[in-house]
């Protein structure tokens, strides 16, 4: 079993506190540890697993955060400073993250009689007998 749950220590009548550790599957096997302060009716193998897997979602969003949106670009010398520089980081991410998620709904293959592009702009190209812009044979 990868995945093992310590002792539950009660903290109060509703919390608890214990440990969580996974191994991995591999010959020579890592394990990483959790500490776990949960309340007690929720605290089951099952939900902590899946809340510790969360971690690696929010992982890779910060990864994508500072690759993309600058989160490791910041130079404040105040704490208010960087909670904005955080603040307007993270929320560039959100936005880029909900125009990928229109882009690839609304995506049409190359070529596609059903690929529309921007409808305002094919309408301001039809209104006035403009030509289609020839597309390039690779999207960015």
């Amino acid at each position: 079993m990868p995945w093992t749950q310590n002792p539950l220590t009660p903290i109060s009548h509703k919390r608890v506190s214990g440990s969580l550790v996974r191994r991995s599957a591999e010959a020579k096997p890592e394990y990483a540890f959790y500490f776990t302060y949960a309340p007690s009716e929720k605290s089951t193998l099952k939900i902590l697993v899946a809340v510790a897997g969360q971690r690696w979602a929010v992982e890779s969003a910060f990864e994508m955060a500072k690759g993309e949106c600058g989160l490791d670009h910041y130079e404040v010398r105040h704490w208010q400073g960087w909670c904005r520089h955080i603040t307007l980081s993270m929320l560039a991410l959100a936005m880029l993250t909900v125009l990928r998620a229109r882009e690839k709904k609304t995506f049409f293959p190359q070529g596609s009689s059903q690929r529309a592009g921007n409808p305002a702009f094919a309408r301001f190209r039809a209104a006035r007998g403009l030509a289609r812009p020839r597309t390039s044979s690779r999207l960015v």
